[in-house]
C-alpha cells in the first residue's frame, strides 16, 4: 500500500524492480552490491563540483539550482535541517540574541558547510538520472511521453483505488498536496522506464533474441536430491546417486503407467519442498532463469510431457510443462521479464556507474556494521 507520503518517497527513493522469487532451481548469481562513495570534504564555494558522471559535471550551484525549481519541497527540508538548529542555537544558546537576521546566501553557506544526507540523496538521483539517460542514447533506447504519462496515471489510479486521493480532488490537487509536480514525476518515471528498456535489451541480448511469447513456460517438476558427482567419486557417492536416479525412474513409470497423476507424484515424493505443496508447480517462468539444462529440457517439451530424468547440480527432475507462454496473460509475462530485470539490476547499475564514473562527494557511506555478539 502507498502512505500519505508514500508517492513522494517513490521518486526521491532509487529505482529498484519487483523482486519476484520463481523457483529453487532458479539460475541466478547474488546481486553486486553497488558501495556508497565515501564523502570527501564538503563544498566550500558555489562553484565547487559536487558529482560527476561521464561528461557531466554538477557544481553546487548547479544543485541548489536544481533543487529549487523541481524539488521545492525537499530544498525546504534541507534548509529546516542545516539553518533551524542554527537559528536555535543563536536565540536560546550561550549568548542568545533576541532577534536573528540570516540572509540567502548565509542560508547556503551554512548548508554548503554542513550538507546533511538528504542532500547527498539528492544528488544521487540526479547524476543516477542523467547516467541513465546517456547510457539510453548510446544503447539506443527510448521511451515516449505517452508511456511515461501512463505510468503517471497508473499509479495515480492504484492511489485512488486504495482510498489515498479523497473524493472530489483530482490528480492534480493530490499532488500539490503531496508537494509533487508532473514534470518532477515524469522526469523519475523516464528515468525508470529507461533503466527498465535498457535491462530488458540486456536480458534479450543473454537470449540472443527478442522476447516473445515462446520464451515462456509454465511448468511443474518433481525433484530427488543429489549431490553432483566429483571426477574422483567414491563407490559410495556413485552409488547414492545410482539410487537418487533409480527412484526418479520408478516414480516416471508410475505416472506413465497412470497410477499416479504428475502433481499427487510430487506432492508424495518430490524433494523441493518449495514446490511440493502445489504438486511441483513453478509458475511462470522465462527461458534462461532456470539452470540450464533444467531450462533446455523444458523448452524442448510439449504440453502434457514428461521429461526423461534430468541431472542438475540440484538432483535429479522430472518435468511435465502445463501452458504454453502464448496461453499467459501479457501482464503475468511482464512480471516475469522484470523479475528477470531485478536479478541484473544491481550488477547493471555497479557497472555503470563505473563505466560512467559517477563519484558523489556529498554521498554519506554507510556506517560500519557492528559483529554480531557471539
Amino acid at each position: 500500500m502507498i502512505h500519505k507520503n508514500g508517492l513522494l518517497a517513490l521518486i526521491l527513493a532509487a529505482m529498484i524492480l519487483p523482486v519476484i522469487s520463481i523457483a529453487q532451481v532458479q539460475s541466478a548469481a547474488p546481486p553486486t552490491p553497488v558501495p556508497p562513495p565515501v564523502m570527501q570534504a564538503p563544498p566550500t564555494g558555489p562553484n565547487d563540483v559536487v558529482g560527476s558522471v561521464f561528461d557531466t559535471k554538477i557544481t553546487w550551484a548547479d544543485l541548489i539550482a536544481h533543487l529549487e525549481k523541481d524539488s521545492q519541497a525537499q530544498f525546504n527540508l534541507v534548509l529546516q535541517q542545516v539553518v533551524g538548529p542554527n537559528v536555535v542555537e543563536q536565540l536560546f544558546g550561550v549568548k542568545p540574541e533576541t532577534s536573528v537576521t540570516i540572509t540567502q546566501d548565509q542560508a547556503l553557506t551554512l548548508v554548503r558547510e554542513n550538507p546533511p544526507a538528504t542532500m547527498g540523496n539528492a544528488l544521487q538521483n540526479i547524476l543516477r538520472q542523467d547516467m541513465i539517460d546517456q547510457e539510453a542514447q548510446k544503447e539506443g533506447v527510448s521511451v515516449t511521453t505517452a508511456q511515461v504519462d501512463d505510468k503517471i496515471n497508473s499509479l495515480l489510479k492504484q492511489v485512488r483505488a486504495q482510498g489515498q486521493i479523497s473524493p472530489g480532488v483530482t490528480d492534480d490537487q493530490f499532488l500539490e498536496q503531496q508537494h509533487v509536480s508532473r514534470v518532477q514525476l515524469r522526469s523519475s518515471f523516464r528515468s525508470q522506464l529507461l533503466l527498465q528498456n535498457l535491462l530488458e535489451k540486456q536480458v534479450e541480448e543473454k537470449m540472443g533474441h527478442p522476447i516473445t511469447p515462446a520464451d515462456f513456460l509454465q511448468a511443474s517438476h518433481i525433484l530427488i536430491k543429489a549431490e553432483p558427482l566429483p571426477p574422483n567419486a567414491t563407490a559410495a557417492q556413485k552409488k547414492t546417486d545410482a539410487t537418487a536416479l533409480e527412484k526418479i525412474q520408478n516414480i516416471r513409470a508410475q505416472i506413465l503407467a497412470k497410477k499416479i497423476t504428475f502433481a499427487d507424484a510430487a506432492k508424495k515424493y518430490s524433494e523441493d519442498t518449495g514446490s511440493k505443496p502445489q504438486g511441483g508447480d513453478l509458475g511462470l517462468f522465462l527461458r534462461g532463469t532456470m539452470v540450464p539444462h533444467f531450462n533446455a529440457a523444458a523448452f524442448s517439451l510439449k504440453p502434457g510431457q514428461i521429461s526423461e530424468p534430468i541431472r542438475t547440480r540440484f538432483g535429479y527432475h522430472l518435468i511435465e510443462v502445463t501452458k504454453l507462454g502464448k496461453d499467459s496473460t501479457q501482464a503475468q509475462r511482464d512480471q516475469k521479464i522484470q523479475a528477470a530485470e531485478q536479478e541484473l539490476l544491481s550488477g547493471f547499475l555497479a557497472n555503470l556507474s563505473e563505466k560512467a564514473g559517477l563519484v558523489n562527494k556529498l554521498l554519506r557511506a554507510a556506517p560500519p556494521q557492528m559483529p554480531p555478539a557471539r
